[in-house]
């Protein structure tokens, strides 16, 4: 007499005749880390997902949302385990049958896939890095003239103090912007512009300082953003009490110094050499100037500009992006920096974009001049992401008070924010 059959195991007893008994085990999921249990196995095994082509699982290009990092650029090497990505599709429209078959991804009631983790998805910023960003290079051409007319009034044309020193403080501020542009690859596509337009504009920012030394310095910062200043060197400028503020501002490049000095061991001794030759000939510049008499020259001309620019920087490049957000860039990186709307036409070009420093801390490499397009295109997907903004007095904003606030004040924010939803692109970690 046969044994009866079991529902779903009848494939299991017309070959062998007999029941088998299975044990069920833990299994894993090949792509994720939530486990299942497993039933017990039948004859037909599954097959195994294929496997894409090389072409298909390159790194996307910068248009097409960068794998996810504080300083990966297009043009960055990129770890293998962060180049297998998967569009999700875009959220006006189905989601593709990559994201939807994933079977690590949780499913709405609706069907549609939900990322477990958000903040691990960037949005398409929708820019590419050109081959030269002109207005990063007209940027340093034009403070450098505004420099050489600085120095033309306060040696030859005797002009008041009130008016030079200001002007110096702006070279430092403008040529900062430049250098940063250059640290984050994002005044040229070539490696060797960016490098050529950093070194050129150290001197006017801390001449006794290195380009090299400042990019370590910064790029620990997008690494680490409000972790304690002994990890991100820029929570420096927002630390303790408020009192404290203008002094921490205006000793930022020597707690930078100090900073690096703690990561000596860990740098390149190229690096190290560099950057202690400039130190003595600078150093040693000024004390030749002190001693031949021409201290006070050097002070109107270089110090007192120099530690004024270093304050403003300073102040609209890190403590006004940063301060009050107790969320670090590894928790949420949509928290961990603001934006800061209104009297736009102002703060703009008087921030050099800055008032739209989150974008540059999802997209480092997007220049300066993109950061509000890359908004607007995105404007949706970051309000979804629960993006941290606030007003140009420094009052937080919701997502929601944030879309009335802009539907009150620009009667065009609906056409420009475009009529799809951002792309974004889950990353495994």
């Amino acid at each position: 007499m046969k044994p009866p059959l079991v529902p779903g195991l009848s494939c299991v007893a017309r070959h062998t005749r007999a029941l088998v008994p299975t044990v069920p085990s833990p299994r894993r999921h090949d792509l994720g880390t939530n486990r299942q249990q497993s039933g017990p196995r039948l004859c037909a095994r599954p097959k195994p997902a294929p496997r894409r082509s090389r072409r298909a699982a390159a790194t996307p290009a910068l248009s097409h949302a960068p794998p996810e990092g504080p300083f990966f650029g297009p043009h960055d090497k990129v770890p293998r385990a962060l180049t297998d990505l998967r569009c999700g599709g875009t959220a006006a429209g189905p989601r593709s049958s990559s994201m939807t078959a994933n079977p690590t991804l949780p499913v709405t009631p609706s069907g549609r896939a939900e990322l477990r983790q958000p903040v691990l998805g960037l949005p398409d910023p929708g820019e590419r890095v050109p081959g030269v960003a002109w207005p990063t290079v007209a940027l340093y051409l034009g403070t450098l003239g505004l420099f050489g007319l600085e120095m033309a009034g306060l040696l030859a044309w005797d002009w008041s103090r009130w008016v030079t020193v200001p002007m110096g403080a702006a070279v430092t501020f403008l040529m900062f912007s430049v250098l940063h542009e250059s640290i984050h690859h994002a005044a040229s596509s070539r490696s060797w512009l960016n490098a050529v337009l950093g070194h050129a504009s150290m001197p006017f920012v801390v001449a006794w300082a290195t380009y090299p030394l400042v990019k370590f310095i910064h790029i620990e910062h997008h690494r680490n953003t409000n972790e304690p200043k002994a990890i991100d060197p820029d929570g420096w400028t927002h630390e303790g009490p408020a009192w404290q503020f203008p002094f921490r501002w205006a000793t930022l490049d020597l707690w930078y110094v100090w900073f690096y000095a703690t990561h000596l061991t860990s740098r390149p001794r190229r690096e190290l050499m560099l950057t202690a030759t400039v130190a003595t000939a600078v150093l040693s510049s000024f004390g030749a100037l002190v001693a031949t008499g021409h201290g006070m020259t050097l002070v109107w001309a270089y110090l007192v500009p120099q530690r004024l620019g270093v304050v403003i920087l300073a102040w609209w490049f890190d403590y006004l992006p940063h301060h009050g957000l107790t969320t670090t860039q590894r928790e949420d990186k949509y928290r961990a920096t603001r934006i800061r709307v209104g009297g736009e036409g102002l703060l703009t070009p008087l921030f050099v974009y800055q008032n739209y420093h989150l974008v540059h801390h999802l997209h480092p490499s997007v220049p300066f001049y993109s950061y509000v397009r890359a908004w607007r295109r995105n404007e949706e997907a970051y309000l979804d992401r629960n993006a941290a903004i606030s007003t140009w007095f420094g009052r937080s904003l919701t997502a929601s008070e944030y879309r009335t606030w802009r539907r009150l004040t620009d009667p065009l924010a609906g056409a420009a924010a475009g009529e799809t939803r951002a792309t974004f692109y889950p990353l495994r970690v």
